[in-house]
């Protein structure tokens, strides 16, 4: 009998999301946070690159990727962030884009911490990875 996310992460919003994402399968959860978490650095670079050369075809791009694996796991605020860049650029308005890349690479790292909390709480309760 598979054991369910909300039972075995604190019950908050993140938890419930989870939940209903992925069916209580905390190993498939650990998979694609393993996966995201891997995917997201170079994301995150090839974003930042594209702010740096002002290219508004490549900001629209790879806001759209950052958004994709953001989206895997419901983060408004971060996912807000990568919408504005990848909405803007659709626009060809790219003067906001650094400001816009730095509160996205600060709601990346809190949505990482507290994606590692989840897991961590749940893996930690769930030893057999269940």
């Amino acid at each position: 009998m598979g054991h369910r996310v909300e039972t075995l992460c604190d019950a908050d919003a993140t938890a419930q999301l989870l939940h209903e994402q992925y069916g209580g399968s905390l190993r498939l959860l650990e998979d694609v946070a393993r996966i995201v978490r891997e995917e997201m650095p170079g994301r995150m670079a090839a974003l930042a690159d594209a702010v740096r050369l002002g290219d508004a075809a490549a900001i629209e791009a790879a806001a759209h990727k950052v958004r994709g694996g953001l989206l895997l796991f419901g983060n408004g605020n971060a996912e807000g962030e990568a919408e504005h860049l990848e909405l803007d650029a659709e626009r060809g308005e790219v003067t906001s884009a650094a400001d816009r890349l730095m509160a996205l690479e600060r709601a990346v790292a809190e949505w990482l911490k507290a994606l590692d909390r989840v897991t961590e709480n749940c893996h930690h309760e769930d030893p057999a990875g269940r």
